[in-house]
């Protein structure tokens, strides 16, 4: 039997990228086809992770990339895939998930490039 799902006590998005996901839900909002999908995607994902906080794909510590150390302070990352090459990050923290970036394919590859390629911190 598999373990009890760790229900978040919240679900909100960091201040510093706040108004990247607004701009995202504005573009999605009139129109914008890719922004819908990823925007789409994202709404499905929070309502997923409220029920089950450590749902997306688990970042071991040590594969942190030094950027969310630094600018988050994290010690815990999660990964979602959301539309295409589109990468959603966040953590747990304080009994709740709080979303850091959205990016695309090129800049994930630069954190977790595919094998025989060098990482970037």
């Amino acid at each position: 039997m598999p373990p009890p799902a760790f229900k978040p006590a919240s679900v909100g998005i960091h201040k510093d990228v706040d108004a990247d996901y607004r701009a995202l839900e504005a573009a999605a909002r009139s129109g914008s086809k890719p922004q819908q999908g990823i925007w789409k995607r994202l709404a499905a994902a929070r309502i997923r992770l409220a029920q089950d906080a450590l749902w997306g794909d688990v970042i071991p510590f040590e594969d942190i990339p030094d950027y969310f150390r630094t600018r988050y302070d994290v010690d815990n990352l999660y990964c979602l895939d959301l539309k295409g090459d589109v990468r959603c990050f966040y953590t747990v923290a304080a009994a709740g998930i709080l979303f850091l970036d959205i990016v695309d394919h090129e800049e994930y590859d630069k954190w977790f490039p595919p094998k025989g390629r060098k990482r970037r911190r």
